[in-house]
């Protein structure tokens, strides 16, 4: 027999012996077929509406298919439980709650003093060239 057939006949056994091999799947279980006396985890969600760095407020509009609140006022929250149902009447959290539930994520936000810094550019007339005001400032940039 010639190299090739042998390899060929070879993947051929291997094939054959793969496929006759246990399966052992990790199939996660659906949430229809879940134990009936489990209950599922408690997917809430809250939303918060917190002031910005420069003391502004917006808006925020929490919609599931059940419904929508909107938030108007910092530190009110809309709690949702059930994307089918709407979520919770804004109601108002103290500082030590949202501390409490959001300080890691607060704690990594970046500094907001120097994070928005704007520069013009300013190029010679009818060309791609940066003035040297504008060369000056590009370290600073």
């Amino acid at each position: 027999m010639k190299p090739w057939k042998n390899f060929f006949v070879a993947c051929i056994l291997l094939g054959l012996l793969t496929s006759c091999s246990v399966k052992q799947d990790l199939i996660a279980p659906s949430p229809l077929n879940r134990d009936p006396i489990i209950p599922p985890p408690a997917n809430k969600e809250l939303i918060v509406l917190l002031l910005d760095p420069d003391s502004k407020v917006g808006t925020i509009q929490v919609t599931t298919e059940g419904g929508s609140q909107i938030l108007d006022k910092p530190g009110y929250a809309a709690e949702v439980e059930d994307v089918n149902k709407p979520p919770g009447t804004p109601k108002r959290i103290n500082e030590k709650e949202i501390t409490d539930v959001f300080g890691p994520t607060l704690s990594a936000q970046p500094d907001s003093a120097g994070r928005f810094i704007s520069f013009i550019l300013y190029f010679e007339h009818n060309t791609a060239k940066l003035t040297q005001e504008s060369k000056n400032l590009l370290p600073k940039v």
